[in-house]
Protein backbone atom coordinates (compact mmCIF):
# COMPACT_ATOMS: atom_id res chain seq x y z
CA UNK A 1 0.00 0.00 0.00
CA UNK A 2 3.09 2.22 0.17
CA UNK A 3 4.50 4.49 -2.41
CA UNK A 4 7.39 2.36 -3.36
CA UNK A 5 7.83 -0.65 -5.70
CA UNK A 6 8.69 -4.36 -3.95
CA UNK A 7 11.95 -3.80 -5.48
CA UNK A 8 12.19 -0.58 -3.92
CA UNK A 9 11.55 -1.72 -0.72
CA UNK A 10 14.32 -4.19 -0.76
CA UNK A 11 17.02 -2.36 -1.65
CA UNK A 12 15.99 -0.31 1.72
CA UNK A 13 15.67 -3.68 3.73
CA UNK A 14 18.71 -4.75 2.50
CA UNK A 15 20.85 -1.60 3.09
CA UNK A 16 19.14 -1.96 6.79
CA UNK A 17 20.10 -5.38 7.40
CA UNK A 18 24.11 -4.70 5.64
CA UNK A 19 24.45 -1.94 8.38
CA UNK A 20 23.38 -4.67 11.54
CA UNK A 21 24.72 -7.81 12.81
CA UNK A 22 22.30 -10.86 14.04
CA UNK A 23 21.46 -9.58 16.99
CA UNK A 24 21.41 -6.07 16.73
CA UNK A 25 19.03 -7.02 14.68
CA UNK A 26 15.72 -9.04 15.26
CA UNK A 27 12.60 -8.69 13.02
CA UNK A 28 9.72 -7.21 14.05
CA UNK A 29 11.77 -6.56 17.66
CA UNK A 30 14.63 -4.08 17.56
CA UNK A 31 16.97 -2.58 14.81
CA UNK A 32 19.77 -0.79 16.89
CA UNK A 33 23.49 -0.15 16.08
CA UNK A 34 26.08 -2.77 16.46
CA UNK A 35 28.44 0.05 18.10
CA UNK A 36 26.64 -0.45 21.55
CA UNK A 37 27.67 -4.05 21.54
CA UNK A 38 31.43 -3.69 19.82
CA UNK A 39 34.32 -4.08 22.37
CA UNK A 40 36.26 -1.43 21.02
CA UNK A 41 33.80 0.91 21.53
CA UNK A 42 32.22 -0.41 25.13
CA UNK A 43 35.07 -2.18 26.66
CA UNK A 44 34.79 -6.40 27.46
CA UNK A 45 34.07 -6.03 30.96
CA UNK A 46 30.60 -6.21 30.52
CA UNK A 47 29.25 -9.43 32.32
CA UNK A 48 27.67 -12.09 30.22
CA UNK A 49 24.05 -12.00 32.03
CA UNK A 50 23.25 -8.95 34.72
CA UNK A 51 21.10 -9.78 38.06
CA UNK A 52 18.45 -6.99 37.64
CA UNK A 53 17.35 -6.89 41.86
CA UNK A 54 14.17 -4.96 42.43
CA UNK A 55 13.96 -2.96 45.61
CA UNK A 56 10.23 -1.45 45.19
CA UNK A 57 8.87 -3.31 47.86
CA UNK A 58 11.47 -1.48 49.99
CA UNK A 59 11.02 1.90 48.63
CA UNK A 60 7.65 2.32 47.70
CA UNK A 61 6.81 3.78 50.94
CA UNK A 62 9.69 5.87 51.55
CA UNK A 63 7.60 7.61 48.38
CA UNK A 64 6.24 11.06 49.23
CA UNK A 65 2.46 10.71 50.02
CA UNK A 66 2.35 6.71 49.12
CA UNK A 67 0.90 4.12 51.77
CA UNK A 68 -0.17 0.54 50.72
CA UNK A 69 -1.25 -2.37 51.98
CA UNK A 70 -0.63 -5.95 52.27
CA UNK A 71 -2.82 -6.79 49.59
CA UNK A 72 -1.52 -4.08 47.03
CA UNK A 73 2.22 -5.72 48.15
CA UNK A 74 1.06 -9.08 47.56
CA UNK A 75 -0.24 -8.09 44.19
CA UNK A 76 2.76 -6.12 43.33
CA UNK A 77 5.36 -9.17 44.63
CA UNK A 78 3.37 -11.82 42.57
CA UNK A 79 3.55 -9.23 39.49
CA UNK A 80 7.23 -8.72 40.13
CA UNK A 81 7.80 -12.25 39.75
CA UNK A 82 5.63 -12.76 36.64
CA UNK A 83 7.41 -10.60 35.10
CA UNK A 84 10.70 -12.62 35.46
CA UNK A 85 12.15 -10.65 38.48
CA UNK A 86 15.38 -12.82 39.81
CA UNK A 87 15.83 -10.56 43.03
CA UNK A 88 14.05 -8.94 45.47
CA UNK A 89 14.61 -6.83 48.81
CA UNK A 90 12.16 -6.13 51.09
CA UNK A 91 13.41 -4.65 54.10
CA UNK A 92 16.23 -1.92 55.26
CA UNK A 93 16.45 -2.99 59.12
CA UNK A 94 17.57 0.41 60.35
CA UNK A 95 13.91 1.31 60.56
CA UNK A 96 10.94 -0.84 61.78
CA UNK A 97 8.70 -2.29 58.78
CA UNK A 98 4.98 -1.91 58.71
CA UNK A 99 4.77 -5.20 57.35
CA UNK A 100 5.44 -9.23 58.13
CA UNK A 101 8.81 -9.59 56.23
CA UNK A 102 8.76 -13.48 57.07
CA UNK A 103 5.21 -13.48 55.55
CA UNK A 104 6.10 -11.97 52.24
CA UNK A 105 9.12 -14.02 51.80
CA UNK A 106 6.94 -17.04 52.43
CA UNK A 107 4.60 -15.88 49.72
CA UNK A 108 7.64 -14.93 47.10
CA UNK A 109 8.85 -18.49 47.83
CA UNK A 110 5.65 -20.17 46.59
CA UNK A 111 5.51 -18.07 43.50
CA UNK A 112 9.31 -18.78 42.62
CA UNK A 113 11.19 -19.95 44.93
CA UNK A 114 14.66 -19.30 42.70
CA UNK A 115 13.78 -15.24 43.61
CA UNK A 116 16.69 -14.44 45.31
CA UNK A 117 15.39 -11.95 48.36
CA UNK A 118 17.78 -9.84 50.24
CA UNK A 119 17.19 -8.01 53.45
CA UNK A 120 19.77 -5.23 54.44
CA UNK A 121 20.86 -4.07 57.66
CA UNK A 122 23.44 -2.83 59.73
CA UNK A 123 23.75 -4.12 62.88
CA UNK A 124 24.73 -7.83 64.08
CA UNK A 125 20.97 -8.68 65.77
CA UNK A 126 19.49 -7.67 62.53
CA UNK A 127 21.18 -10.90 60.83
CA UNK A 128 19.19 -12.89 63.10
CA UNK A 129 16.06 -11.03 62.10
CA UNK A 130 16.73 -11.66 58.11
CA UNK A 131 17.60 -15.43 59.73
CA UNK A 132 14.80 -16.35 60.99
CA UNK A 133 12.16 -14.13 58.09
CA UNK A 134 13.99 -16.94 56.09
CA UNK A 135 16.27 -14.45 53.50
CA UNK A 136 18.34 -15.48 51.33
CA UNK A 137 20.95 -12.68 51.41
CA UNK A 138 21.74 -10.35 54.27
CA UNK A 139 23.81 -7.07 53.41
CA UNK A 140 25.99 -5.82 56.19
CA UNK A 141 25.49 -1.85 55.31
CA UNK A 142 26.85 1.60 56.43
CA UNK A 143 28.31 4.35 55.37
CA UNK A 144 32.08 4.55 53.95
CA UNK A 145 32.74 7.72 55.42
CA UNK A 146 33.92 6.69 59.09
CA UNK A 147 32.69 10.29 60.19
CA UNK A 148 29.19 9.40 59.21
CA UNK A 149 28.66 6.94 61.58
CA UNK A 150 26.66 9.31 64.17
CA UNK A 151 24.79 11.02 61.44
CA UNK A 152 23.89 7.95 58.64
CA UNK A 153 23.19 4.90 58.66
CA UNK A 154 21.99 2.25 61.59
CA UNK A 155 24.10 3.27 64.25
CA UNK A 156 23.10 6.76 63.64
CA UNK A 157 19.33 5.99 64.11
CA UNK A 158 20.16 4.06 67.27
CA UNK A 159 22.15 7.41 68.78
CA UNK A 160 19.18 9.63 68.04
CA UNK A 161 16.89 7.26 69.63
CA UNK A 162 19.00 7.21 72.42
CA UNK A 163 19.54 10.90 72.49
CA UNK A 164 15.54 11.47 72.35
CA UNK A 165 15.31 9.28 75.81
CA UNK A 166 18.00 11.16 77.56
CA UNK A 167 20.84 8.36 77.03
CA UNK A 168 24.23 9.52 77.21
CA UNK A 169 24.87 7.86 73.96
CA UNK A 170 28.66 8.07 73.56
CA UNK A 171 28.51 5.64 76.13
CA UNK A 172 25.70 3.48 75.56
CA UNK A 173 26.20 3.10 71.21
CA UNK A 174 29.28 1.25 70.75
CA UNK A 175 29.30 3.04 67.07
CA UNK A 176 32.35 2.73 64.93
CA UNK A 177 35.03 5.00 65.66
CA UNK A 178 37.62 4.93 62.31
CA UNK A 179 37.55 2.90 59.38
CA UNK A 180 39.32 -0.06 60.46
CA UNK A 181 36.53 -0.70 62.94
CA UNK A 182 33.71 -0.17 59.99
CA UNK A 183 35.22 -2.64 57.98
CA UNK A 184 35.44 -4.79 60.94
CA UNK A 185 31.88 -4.87 61.72
CA UNK A 186 30.97 -5.86 58.88
CA UNK A 187 33.15 -8.44 58.58
CA UNK A 188 31.89 -9.59 61.60
CA UNK A 189 28.41 -9.41 60.25
CA UNK A 190 29.08 -11.22 57.17
CA UNK A 191 31.14 -13.99 58.61
CA UNK A 192 28.10 -14.45 61.26
CA UNK A 193 25.49 -14.55 58.81
CA UNK A 194 27.53 -16.81 56.30
CA UNK A 195 27.99 -19.14 59.65
CA UNK A 196 24.09 -19.78 59.38
CA UNK A 197 23.97 -20.65 55.97
CA UNK A 198 22.85 -17.00 54.29
CA UNK A 199 24.90 -15.31 51.67
CA UNK A 200 25.94 -12.55 52.77
CA UNK A 201 27.41 -9.04 51.12
CA UNK A 202 29.05 -5.50 52.48
CA UNK A 203 27.40 -2.64 51.38
CA UNK A 204 28.77 0.75 51.11
CA UNK A 205 26.32 3.62 51.30
CA UNK A 206 27.78 7.64 50.45
CA UNK A 207 29.75 6.11 47.75
CA UNK A 208 30.78 9.53 46.47
CA UNK A 209 32.08 10.82 49.37
CA UNK A 210 34.94 7.91 49.32
CA UNK A 211 38.24 8.41 48.12
CA UNK A 212 40.14 5.99 45.84
CA UNK A 213 41.99 4.56 49.09
CA UNK A 214 38.68 4.08 50.83
CA UNK A 215 37.27 2.45 47.73
CA UNK A 216 40.10 -0.19 47.52
CA UNK A 217 39.89 -0.98 51.30
CA UNK A 218 36.60 -1.58 51.10
CA UNK A 219 36.92 -4.42 47.83
CA UNK A 220 39.75 -6.38 49.88
CA UNK A 221 37.76 -6.39 53.13
CA UNK A 222 34.96 -7.93 51.61
CA UNK A 223 37.35 -10.26 49.12
CA UNK A 224 39.10 -10.93 52.43
CA UNK A 225 36.17 -12.04 54.11
CA UNK A 226 34.41 -13.94 51.24
CA UNK A 227 31.57 -11.44 50.72
CA UNK A 228 29.26 -12.62 47.87
CA UNK A 229 28.46 -9.76 47.08
CA UNK A 230 29.94 -5.58 47.34
CA UNK A 231 27.18 -3.81 47.21
CA UNK A 232 27.37 0.56 45.95
CA UNK A 233 25.35 3.45 46.84
CA UNK A 234 25.11 6.42 45.61
CA UNK A 235 22.22 8.04 47.44
CA UNK A 236 22.57 12.04 46.86
CA UNK A 237 23.00 11.25 42.80
CA UNK A 238 26.88 12.80 43.34
CA UNK A 239 28.55 10.72 40.93
CA UNK A 240 28.61 10.77 36.97
CA UNK A 241 28.98 7.92 34.87
CA UNK A 242 32.21 7.82 34.21
CA UNK A 243 33.32 7.92 38.13
CA UNK A 244 30.87 4.81 38.54
CA UNK A 245 32.73 2.99 36.01
CA UNK A 246 35.92 4.03 37.63
CA UNK A 247 34.98 3.25 41.06
CA UNK A 248 33.54 0.00 39.74
CA UNK A 249 36.85 -1.20 37.81
CA UNK A 250 38.83 -0.13 41.21
CA UNK A 251 36.52 -2.73 43.22
CA UNK A 252 37.06 -5.37 40.55
CA UNK A 253 40.79 -5.84 40.30
CA UNK A 254 40.67 -5.92 44.33
CA UNK A 255 37.83 -8.17 44.63
CA UNK A 256 37.73 -10.07 41.36
CA UNK A 257 35.82 -13.18 42.86
CA UNK A 258 33.52 -10.90 44.22
CA UNK A 259 29.84 -9.62 42.69
CA UNK A 260 29.50 -6.01 42.68
CA UNK A 261 25.61 -4.72 42.66
CA UNK A 262 24.99 -0.82 42.38
CA UNK A 263 22.39 0.95 43.74
CA UNK A 264 22.39 4.56 41.77
CA UNK A 265 19.96 7.09 42.18
CA UNK A 266 18.09 9.78 39.82
CA UNK A 267 18.89 13.07 41.27
CA UNK A 268 20.01 14.48 37.66
CA UNK A 269 18.35 11.99 35.56
CA UNK A 270 21.19 9.63 35.40
CA UNK A 271 20.61 6.61 37.50
CA UNK A 272 19.99 4.55 34.51
CA UNK A 273 23.66 5.98 32.53
CA UNK A 274 25.71 5.52 35.63
CA UNK A 275 24.14 1.80 36.61
CA UNK A 276 24.61 0.93 32.47
CA UNK A 277 28.07 2.67 32.71
CA UNK A 278 28.93 0.40 35.59
CA UNK A 279 27.76 -2.38 34.28
CA UNK A 280 30.67 -1.97 31.28
CA UNK A 281 33.14 -2.24 34.39
CA UNK A 282 31.82 -5.20 35.09
CA UNK A 283 28.83 -4.97 37.56
CA UNK A 284 26.62 -8.14 37.70
CA UNK A 285 23.65 -6.55 39.89
CA UNK A 286 21.80 -3.30 39.82
CA UNK A 287 19.01 -2.40 41.96
CA UNK A 288 16.02 -1.00 40.32
CA UNK A 289 12.23 0.28 41.16
CA UNK A 290 9.41 0.00 39.14
CA UNK A 291 9.05 3.95 38.08
CA UNK A 292 11.98 4.89 39.66
CA UNK A 293 9.99 4.95 43.10
CA UNK A 294 11.60 6.03 46.55
CA UNK A 295 12.17 9.46 48.06
CA UNK A 296 13.11 12.04 46.12
CA UNK A 297 14.13 11.52 42.25
CA UNK A 298 14.38 7.83 43.45
CA UNK A 299 16.48 4.97 41.75
CA UNK A 300 17.00 3.52 38.32
CA UNK A 301 13.98 2.13 36.30
CA UNK A 302 13.49 -1.27 36.49
CA UNK A 303 11.76 -0.70 32.67
CA UNK A 304 14.94 1.74 31.56
CA UNK A 305 17.87 -0.34 32.77
CA UNK A 306 16.06 -3.66 31.59
CA UNK A 307 15.39 -2.67 28.53
CA UNK A 308 19.08 -1.06 27.81
CA UNK A 309 20.72 -4.14 28.71
CA UNK A 310 18.37 -6.48 26.43
CA UNK A 311 17.86 -4.01 23.42
CA UNK A 312 21.18 -1.72 23.25
CA UNK A 313 23.74 -4.16 25.06
CA UNK A 314 22.75 -7.33 24.00
CA UNK A 315 22.57 -8.30 27.89
CA UNK A 316 20.13 -11.10 29.16
CA UNK A 317 18.56 -9.92 32.15
CA UNK A 318 15.89 -12.64 32.41
CA UNK A 319 12.82 -9.84 32.89
CA UNK A 320 9.80 -10.45 30.12
CA UNK A 321 10.04 -7.30 28.64
CA UNK A 322 6.43 -7.40 27.52
CA UNK A 323 5.18 -6.86 30.61
CA UNK A 324 7.38 -3.34 31.55
CA UNK A 325 4.67 -1.26 30.46
CA UNK A 326 1.67 -2.96 32.94
CA UNK A 327 4.23 -2.82 35.53
CA UNK A 328 4.16 0.53 35.18
CA UNK A 329 0.31 0.87 35.22
CA UNK A 330 0.02 -1.13 37.84
CA UNK A 331 2.31 1.09 40.24
CA UNK A 332 1.02 3.91 39.16
CA UNK A 333 -2.63 2.59 40.32
CA UNK A 334 -1.11 1.12 43.68
CA UNK A 335 0.60 4.82 44.22
CA UNK A 336 -1.56 7.47 42.68
CA UNK A 337 2.12 8.79 41.49
CA UNK A 338 1.95 9.43 38.11
CA UNK A 339 4.28 8.93 35.15
CA UNK A 340 5.16 11.86 32.69
CA UNK A 341 3.49 10.71 29.56
CA UNK A 342 6.63 10.47 27.36
CA UNK A 343 8.57 8.54 30.38
CA UNK A 344 10.89 6.62 28.65
CA UNK A 345 10.00 2.54 27.65
CA UNK A 346 7.07 2.60 29.18
CA UNK A 347 5.23 5.89 29.04
CA UNK A 348 1.38 6.12 27.62
CA UNK A 349 2.91 8.58 24.76
CA UNK A 350 6.37 7.40 24.48
CA UNK A 351 5.20 5.47 21.26
CA UNK A 352 3.00 8.18 19.86
CA UNK A 353 4.31 9.76 16.95
CA UNK A 354 2.62 13.02 14.78
CA UNK A 355 5.26 13.89 12.28
CA UNK A 356 5.30 14.18 9.06
CA UNK A 357 6.11 10.04 7.16
CA UNK A 358 6.98 8.49 10.03
CA UNK A 359 3.72 6.23 9.79
CA UNK A 360 5.01 5.33 5.96
CA UNK A 361 8.43 4.98 6.63
CA UNK A 362 7.48 1.91 9.15
CA UNK A 363 6.18 -0.07 6.39
CA UNK A 364 10.18 -0.21 4.76
CA UNK A 365 12.37 0.00 7.80
CA UNK A 366 12.14 1.34 11.64
CA UNK A 367 13.78 4.87 10.89
CA UNK A 368 12.28 6.34 14.16
CA UNK A 369 12.04 3.79 16.09
CA UNK A 370 14.91 1.12 17.30
CA UNK A 371 12.29 -0.84 18.78
CA UNK A 372 9.25 -2.51 18.21
CA UNK A 373 6.57 -0.94 21.20
CA UNK A 374 5.20 -4.32 21.51
CA UNK A 375 8.57 -5.47 22.81
CA UNK A 376 7.77 -3.57 26.07
CA UNK A 377 3.91 -4.40 25.73
CA UNK A 378 2.76 -1.15 24.30
CA UNK A 379 1.90 -0.52 20.82
CA UNK A 380 3.09 2.93 18.07
CA UNK A 381 0.62 5.10 17.58
CA UNK A 382 0.37 7.84 14.93
CA UNK A 383 -1.88 10.99 15.90
CA UNK A 384 -2.81 14.06 13.48
CA UNK A 385 -0.58 16.98 14.56
CA UNK A 386 0.75 20.49 12.90
CA UNK A 387 3.12 18.55 10.28
CA UNK A 388 1.01 15.46 9.80
CA UNK A 389 0.92 15.34 5.95
CA UNK A 390 0.70 11.92 3.95
CA UNK A 391 1.55 9.71 7.09
CA UNK A 392 -1.44 11.59 8.98
CA UNK A 393 -3.74 10.68 5.97
CA UNK A 394 -2.42 6.87 5.89
CA UNK A 395 -3.43 6.42 9.54
CA UNK A 396 -6.59 8.19 9.53
CA UNK A 397 -7.93 5.89 6.64
CA UNK A 398 -7.06 3.17 8.79
CA UNK A 399 -8.93 4.71 12.04
CA UNK A 400 -12.05 5.19 9.72
CA UNK A 401 -11.88 2.07 7.96
CA UNK A 402 -12.21 0.82 11.23
CA UNK A 403 -14.93 2.50 11.70
CA UNK A 404 -16.67 1.42 8.76
CA UNK A 405 -15.84 5.43 7.45
CA UNK A 406 -15.21 5.54 3.74
CA UNK A 407 -13.86 9.29 1.96
CA UNK A 408 -12.55 9.73 -1.15
CA UNK A 409 -9.34 11.62 -2.02
CA UNK A 410 -10.82 14.95 -1.95
CA UNK A 411 -12.86 14.44 0.90
CA UNK A 412 -9.81 13.36 2.73
CA UNK A 413 -7.93 16.44 1.82
CA UNK A 414 -10.99 18.68 3.48
CA UNK A 415 -10.80 16.35 6.07
CA UNK A 416 -7.23 16.70 7.08
CA UNK A 417 -7.60 20.72 6.90
CA UNK A 418 -10.70 21.03 9.07
CA UNK A 419 -9.08 18.79 11.65
CA UNK A 420 -5.98 20.97 11.73
CA UNK A 421 -8.63 23.77 11.98
CA UNK A 422 -10.61 22.26 14.83
CA UNK A 423 -6.73 21.17 16.42
CA UNK A 424 -5.54 25.06 16.03
CA UNK A 425 -8.87 26.01 17.97
CA UNK A 426 -8.73 23.75 20.68
CA UNK A 427 -5.07 23.35 21.06
CA UNK A 428 -4.44 19.85 21.22
CA UNK A 429 -4.43 16.50 19.03
CA UNK A 430 -8.22 14.67 18.56
CA UNK A 431 -8.89 11.47 20.20
CA UNK A 432 -9.44 8.49 17.27
CA UNK A 433 -13.06 9.03 18.36
CA UNK A 434 -13.01 12.93 17.89
CA UNK A 435 -11.42 12.41 14.20
CA UNK A 436 -14.00 9.78 13.22
CA UNK A 437 -16.94 12.14 14.38
CA UNK A 438 -15.16 14.62 12.24
CA UNK A 439 -15.11 12.75 9.37
CA UNK A 440 -19.13 11.26 9.90
CA UNK A 441 -19.72 15.16 9.89
CA UNK A 442 -17.81 15.77 6.79
CA UNK A 443 -19.84 13.05 4.86
CA UNK A 444 -23.01 14.31 6.29
CA UNK A 445 -22.28 17.37 4.88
Amino acid sequence: MGHLTEQEAAVIKAGVKRRRTPKTLVENRWSVSPLNQTPEVVGDAAPKHVLLRDITLRTIEQTPGVWVNELQRRHLAEALVFAGVPAVQLAWLAVEAAYDAKKEIGFIKKLNPKVEVSIIGGTSDRVDIAIDAGADLYFAYGPIVPEFQTIHGPYARQILRAHARGEDWRKTIPYPKNEAEHLERLQSDVRYAKSKGLKAGMFASMIHYATVDEVRNFARAAHEVGADEIGLGDGASGLVPEAWRYIVSLMRKEAPTTRIGVHTHNGYGLAGACALSSVQAGAEVVEVSVNHLCSAAGQADLAEVAASLEVLYGIPTGIDLSRLTSLRKLVEDMTGVRMAPNKAVTGEDVWTYTEEAIFEEEQYAPVHKSVNPTVFGSEARYVLGRFSGASGAWALRAKLAEAGVELSDSLMVELLKRLKDVMEVRRKTLTDEELVDAARDLVRN
